[in-house]
């Protein structure tokens, strides 16, 4: 739809009142006429200000006066240089002597002089009058006969009538159609930008209105010129209250905060009391080319700032990245287990690096997220990163991340790595032993320059992550075996947890089973009592997948007992299903007897034999991968033990 234009011509004298009627017609732009002259049009344009006229165009004088005592915008039919030379040399036709009729507003308007040198016009020949209402023009036209003028040169008709009741030919200054067309369309061209601009600036207090961060707005003096809905609610004032006032005068704000904002433009974000509530505020200076013109005040309410949080990790957690497990959640009775609970709430009290040891199926990954729950980075994400179960090829562009076209196949606009998603949180480097050891350069770098730079690209992207890292496998045996960095092995291995086997805490296997009885949706009241009757031989079993064998094994009997008419029978076929992989995992022939851990069987001969005999036993039932263990049973040093299986390890190597 095409949108009215409201224009008004206020026109002195009727030609240019012809002119506008005319051009009107050409260009389809409807407008009102009118024609008045200096005071009159002046009167006449302040009516016409409460029609909510959107443009006015006049000329010459009358023009200038509209523009100088209305609001509404003016537009002025130009005249020319050349108009003004056409008119005099007219007027030299007409008689000897000219008297020029000008406003005092447009003096020097034109170059006067250089038009009386073209057309040969000396001093004598013209005389220049300059008036500033209709009763200086009476005067002045006095001046001119009297001065015996022959002819008038003017802009308007009112100064050439006077001039023709006292004997003066008169020349009108006429303005051309051309001008009167470039000035309809100068009309049409500030009509549409204000209009623009119009809604623009509707556009923008619509939006701080209606934002949900409170927005107050200072002019230069600073007083408030803008103060959004969110900002009534929040400091508990009503618009139409604060508004105008100066930024000391607003109640509800802290005297520290206004004294701090009248004497700086900016402002870091600071928390205030507020009518007993917590509000953020941010000061950001408002500049046009570098010249402050005002102070914008940003509030949000510390509660909206808190649900945000809540929502960010609402969605953290749908997407895996929180910890599902506090201390809480660590079934245990055994005073060992207790102790190493113990050190690792310590640990999470701090953001120093955690490395946790412990055979499989230990609980290892438990015990980080605890730390991480506990920890003062627990509100930001928790990545678990299981390193051997990434391909080696793809496990530095998952850790790390890599740039749009870093390799083939690579997502547009790359992709972030997995320290970059742990920013601000924890990431649990699982199985750290499997890395590589050209990656695990890397990976030191990165923990040493708290930096990431991803794959493909050459920016340097920081991060503040707190690494907690896992093994199975004794990492100072595979520093020694040159397949693990010792520089790394000494920047992780700042706070250690190892985490015992279960064969090493028995208190913990029963307490632990009557756990996963209650968990499991096949258990029965019956089913704790079964396992009751067969205590001791649970308890006597070295169970070498730990927790995660315990909990299968209870899964399994309750799946297969479930509505079965013996199920002590199943019970015990179970458990000697155990013996038989225990043993078979120990290297043990015998499977119908519990291995008892208290008794070795060895043959006599020299003492190296016997030692290299009872090593090699003892490490059937302290699995090779963990020596600490080991060690402490043999009551000698980690060091020492691992001279001696090096030892055993070359003996073997000779005879074969």
């Amino acid at each position: 739809m095409k949108e009215h234009h409201r224009i008004v011509m206020i026109s002195p004298y009727p030609e240019l009142s012809s002119y506008a009627a005319q051009v009107s017609k050409e260009m389809n732009i409807p407008i009102s006429i009118h024609e008045e002259v200096l005071e009159k049009a002046v009167h006449l344009a302040c009516q016409l200000k409460k029609d909510d006229t959107d443009c006015i165009i006049s000329r010459g004088a009358t023009g200038i006066l509209i523009k100088n005592n209305v609001s509404v915008p003016v537009i002025l039919v130009q005249i020319s240089t050349f108009d003004v030379l056409q008119a005099l040399y007219k007027a030299k036709t007409l008689g000897k002597k000219i008297a020029y009729f000008e406003h005092f507003m447009r003096k020097n308007t034109h170059a006067l002089q250089q038009i009386f040198e073209v057309l040969n016009l000396s001093a004598d020949d013209v005389d220049i009058f300059y008036y500033k209402d209709v009763k200086s023009i009476e005067s002045q036209v006095e001046s001119a006969a009297r001065r015996q003028a022959e002819v008038a040169v003017a802009t308007g008709h009112c100064t050439l009538h006077m001039a023709k009741q006292r004997g003066m030919q008169g020349v009108m200054i006429s303005s051309t159609r051309d001008a009167v067309i470039d000035a309809f369309q100068r009309a049409i061209d500030l009509i549409t930008t204000r209009r623009n601009d119009q809604k623009l600036a509707k556009l923008l207090k619509t939006v701080i209105d209606n934002s949900d961060t409170g927005i107050i707005v200072l002019d230069e003096r600073k007083k408030i010129s803008h103060f959004n809905t969110t900002s009534e609610k929040l400091l508990r004032i009503k618009k139409e209250e604060a508004v105008g006032l100066a930024l000391r005068d607003v109640p509800n704000i802290s005297y520290e905060l206004k004294d701090y904002i009248e004497n700086n433009s900016s402002i870091p974000t600071q928390m205030v009391n507020i009518g007993g509530s917590k509000i953020l505020v941010n000061s950001i200076p408002l500049l046009n080319e570098e010249t402050p013109f005002g102070v914008m005040l940003s509030l949000e309410g510390v509660n909206k700032i808190q649900l945000l949080e809540a929502k960010i990790r609402k969605e953290l957690y749908a997407r895996g990245l929180v910890s599902r497990y506090s201390f809480g959640d660590i079934v245990h009775r055994s005073p060992a287990m207790k102790r190493i609970i113990e050190s690792a709430r310590r640990y999470a009290k701090t953001k120093s690096t955690v490395l946790i040891y412990g055979e499989s199926g230990t609980g290892k990954e438990l015990i980080a997220h605890s730390i991480h729950d506990a920890s003062p980075c627990s509100e930001g994400p928790f990545v678990a990163v299981n390193c051997a179960a990434i391909p080696e090829t793809l496990l530095e562009s998952e850790l790390f991340g890599y740039s749009e076209g870093a390799f083939s196949g690579a997502k547009k606009g790359g992709k972030m790595g997995l320290f970059e998603l742990a920013h601000g949180g924890t990431i649990f480097l699982d199985e750290i032993s499997e890395i590589p050891l050209l990656l695990q350069a890397r990976l030191l770098r990165v923990l040493q320059e708290k930096a990431v730079r991803r794959v493909g690209d050459d920016k340097i992207i920081p991060v503040d992550v707190r690494i907690i890292a896992a093994s199975n496998q004794d990492l100072s045996r595979l520093v020694a075996d040159n397949r693990f960095r010792i520089d790394l092995y000494f920047r992780i291995n700042v706070l250690s947890i190892n985490v015992l086997p279960l064969r090493e805490r028995k208190e913990d296997i029963f307490v632990l089973l009557e756990a996963f009885i209650k968990r499991s949706r096949f258990a029965n009241h019956a089913s704790l009592s079964l396992f009751e009757q067969v205590r001791k031989e649970l308890e006597d079993y070295s169970w070498p997948g730990n927790i995660r064998e315990l909990e299968n094994f209870v899964e399994r009997f309750l799946v297969l007992s479930e509505d079965a008419s013996d199920p002590a029978a199943i019970l015990q076929s179970q458990i000697r299903g155990l013996y038989s992989l225990g043993n078979e995992y120990l290297g043990i022939a015998d499977d119908s007897v519990p291995l008892d851990k208290t008794t070795l069987s060895i043959t006599i001969g020299t003492l190296e034999n016997m030692e290299k005999e009872i090593l090699e036993k003892m490490q059937q039932l302290y699995p090779s991968e963990k020596k600490a263990s080991l060690a402490q049973q043999l009551n000698i040093s980690r060091t020492t033990l691992w001279k001696k299986l090096k030892t055993v390890d070359e003996a073997e190597a000779c005879n074969s």
